[in-house]
């Protein structure tokens, strides 16, 4: 495989990643289970005029593509096919990755290679599996490709421009702000990938440093553009913006946040540790200080000026990509947040590992190997860190529903699992809320997952929409509360259900 793709066989390389990529998400083909907001989004997007999630936070065509998808959907089977649309998106897409990566690491005098690796690890990246697995993300293929383009535009726009073709150059600047303007209203952080093509001219040879800071000046321009849009659609629309997209400009704090949590989980590539693992925090810094290391030694002939210029740089290159969530107050780096960021470092790793690994027989044992490793652990993560664990949850309690329930039930009390509870049950990995956490958990999953599966069962919404439910995190909790069991009422323990311990 890696020969012929060396021979610059692109048909040969792009169907290598898509069999890799159906290999590890076929799956969700034949899959059912309802995670965390889906259940929201299903009970409300098409059945409550004027339902809206995502407009408030900016993402505008986001929240028509839910409005679509959701409102499209009536049962948790079909939540099946909002995943499989971002399945289908993918596939459309990754082809574009390939093309424009490739095209940018030819122009910058790179091994081809990389282009083929980049996609690969794209493919096996925990953001990714997000994408394809959580129907709530169906929207990030489309946000990080748009990313991408309007970045390729710039760096296409500004290459014209320092070659005098101005027309050409405005055209293409235009473009730019099109594509950049659909990424930041879809899912602001899949603007990031605007920046992977002047990461990898960063590491040119022809490094110019006045092409980085035309980029960052057209990436600023689409964000203030961006900006006043989502601004007078607020306006015209007569509602206030969310408390998510309200800025909250602290640098001390919001640099303290990124480099202990993006930028380390960044750095783990595709293997997943909890945000607050001590061994993970080990894992950053040795590969972090690692390519540090070894990019001073193979520049020793460069001046200490010149070797800390290019630190720098690459390290404002990142907080650029990862802008959008240095700008607002929370402080939460999801895996779904960093599909720009983890690409960008790990264009930075592997172009170190093609440096030094020249020889052709490491190269035939290396790259294998890493591509083995990727997949190996990106199956790992579908299907033992979210997939197998989520949709025995949901086999588990509809189950329970099922048996148990009769028209004479009308109160549902509702005790949640503990957010470590999977990690207990199966000793797999949580990392933040999409992997490694019971759905059940999330204190608005228990009302609307209820009132889901109450409707499929009896056909009736009113019914559905009748029922009492009320939820407590944990038996220690719902025993505080000392509520009185009334005729009628049906307790849910999620955690001896998942177990299969209740009669």
């Amino acid at each position: 495989m890696i020969t012929a793709i060396k021979k610059n066989n692109d048909l040969y390389a792009i169907l290598s990643l898509f069999i890799i990529f159906v290999i590890l998400y076929f799956p969700i083909w034949n899959t059912n289970y309802l995670y965390t907001d889906e259940a929201v989004q299903l009970w409300f997007y098409g059945k409550q005029p004027g339902y809206q999630m995502f407009f408030q936070q900016g993402r505008y065509i986001t929240e028509k593509l839910m409005q679509w998808l959701f409102g499209s959907a009536q049962s948790i089977d079909d939540v099946r096919y909002i995943r499989l649309f971002s399945f289908v998106g993918w596939m459309i897409t990754i082809p574009i990755w390939y093309y424009i990566l490739k095209n940018i690491f030819v122009k910058e005098g790179l091994p081809v290679l990389l282009a083929f690796f980049s996609v690969l690890f794209l493919i096996c990246c925990p953001p990714f599996t997000i994408s394809v697995v959580w129907a709530s993300c169906v929207e990030l293929f489309l946000a990080n490709t748009s990313g991408l383009v309007s970045g390729y535009f710039a760096y296409r726009a500004i290459k014209f421009f320092n070659d005098g073709r101005r027309k050409g150059s405005v055209v293409y600047l235009c473009v730019s702000i099109l594509f950049g303007v659909i990424s930041l209203f879809t899912y602001q952080n899949g603007f990031g990938c605007f920046f992977l093509p002047f990461i990898i001219h960063l590491f040119s040879a022809k490094r110019n440093m006045r092409y980085l800071m035309m980029g960052v000046g057209t990436y600023i321009l689409i964000l203030i553009i961006y900006f006043l849009s989502f601004k007078y659609s607020l306006w015209i629309a007569g509602i206030a913006s969310s408390d998510r997209t309200s800025l909250h400009i602290a640098p001390w704090e919001k640099l303290k946040f990124f480099i202990i949590r993006p930028m380390s989980s960044g750095f783990h590539l595709t293997y997943l540790f909890n945000e607050k693992n001590i061994f993970g925090y080990v894992i950053y810094v040795l590969l972090a200080s690692g390519w540090a290391v070894l990019y001073w030694l193979r520049n020793k002939n460069k001046s200490i000026k010149d070797k800390l210029a290019i630190y720098v740089t690459l390290f404002l290159l990142f907080a650029f990509i990862y802008l959008p969530s240095l700008l607002v107050k929370e402080n939460y780096a999801s895996n779904r947040t960093l599909l720009a960021l983890d690409m960008a470092i790990f264009i930075l790793i592997a172009e170190s590992v093609f440096f030094y690994f020249k020889n052709e027989k490491f190269k035939n044992i290396i790259l294998p190997a890493l591509a083995i490793l990727f997949i190996c652990n990106a199956w790992h993560n579908t299907r033992y860190l979210f997939i197998k664990p989520v949709q025995h949850e949901y086999v588990q309690l509809r189950s329970f529903l099922e048996k148990t329930y009769n028209p004479a039930i009308q109160s549902f009390y509702f005790i949640r699992p503990e957010e470590d509870f999977f990690v207990h049950q199966y000793g797999i990995t949580r990392s933040w809320d999409e992997f490694g956490v019971p759905s059940s958990f999330f204190n608005w999953v228990p009302e609307f997952f209820t009132r889901q599966v109450i409707f499929e069962i009896t056909g009736s919404r009113s019914a559905a929409e009748k029922i009492v439910i009320k939820h407590w995190l944990g038996e220690k909790e719902f025993n505080n509360a000392a509520e009185k069991i009334l005729p009628g009422t049906l307790i849910i323990d999620a955690e001896e259900i998942i177990k299969g311990e209740t009669k």
